[in-house]
């Protein structure tokens, strides 16, 4: 929880999530994209204590081991990063113009 009260890594995050670069977050990883206010529209998931938080930022909780929606990449535990890993790497292979446009979790 340290990060998520700590300015200058929200910031920090805010303004890389703002490259349009992949992002991921495992088990309570999306707590500074949520504090940094970049998940609204998202699809993500995490652990489910989480998701509480997670619909209050405007984003749509999915209970599912790993979930890719436009840049963001989220798993729920770290159990799940045999699952994970490969989604990371085929995101990671897409240009970040591709990526972009693929922000809202209907696309």
């Amino acid at each position: 929880m340290g990060l998520r009260i700590n300015r200058d890594a929200v910031g920090f995050v805010a303004s890389f999530v703002a490259t349009g670069k992949p992002v991921t977050a495992i088990c309570r990883g999306p707590w500074p994209l949520i504090e940094a206010d970049v998940v609204r529209g998202h699809r993500l998931t995490a652990w489910p204590s989480l998701w509480t938080d997670l619909r209050n930022a405007g984003a749509q909780p999915v209970d599912q081991e790993v979930v890719v929606d436009g840049w963001f990449i989220s798993s729920c535990s770290p159990a799940d990063l045999a699952a994970s890993c490969p989604r990371c790497r085929t995101v990671h292979r897409r240009p970040a113009a591709e990526l972009r446009g693929r922000n809202r979790w209907w696309t």
